[in-house]
């Protein structure tokens, strides 16, 4: 007899990017870092308020918000793009000196996010911070 015909991989879920004006001054050159964290807190927000009520997996790891926000998540939805340029050959969401941001969930509903700064070094005083209920 003939070899059985090849099984068909189904298709990946198509991935709809939410609102690309969400994340389009991140790191942008006319935008300062404070503008950056209110974006990364926009856009943990958004997710959190997408999320809320469902079953989603809490939030914790910079790894693992990334990937939620990039599409792997219950609903498939894009917050942030995989291939956005804050985003480190790692997969961490990193503030305009390269330096990954810090992320401290706080509840299931609130995570705060930090920034180390210009001088590259977490909880010093050039330090910023924000949380996802920030407007």
């Amino acid at each position: 007899g003939s070899p059985p015909a090849p099984r068909e991989e189904a298709a990946p879920q198509a991935r709809e990017v939410v609102d690309r004006t969400a994340f389009a001054g991140l790191h942008a050159p006319d935008t300062t870092p404070r503008d950056d964290l209110r974006i990364v807190g926009a856009l943990l927000r958004n997710y959190l308020q997408s999320s809320a009520g469902t079953d989603a997996p809490p939030l914790g790891f910079n790894e693992e918000i990334v990937r939620a926000l990039g599409g792997a998540n219950p609903w498939h939805l894009v917050f942030l793009p995989a291939d956005h340029p804050a985003i480190d050959p790692q997969g961490r969401l990193c503030d305009r000196w390269g330096t990954p941001y810090f992320f401290h969930p706080l509840s299931a509903a609130v995570i705060e996010v930090r920034t180390a700064g210009s001088d590259r070094k977490l909880f010093t005083s050039d330090d910023l911070l924000v949380r996802s209920t920030d407007e």
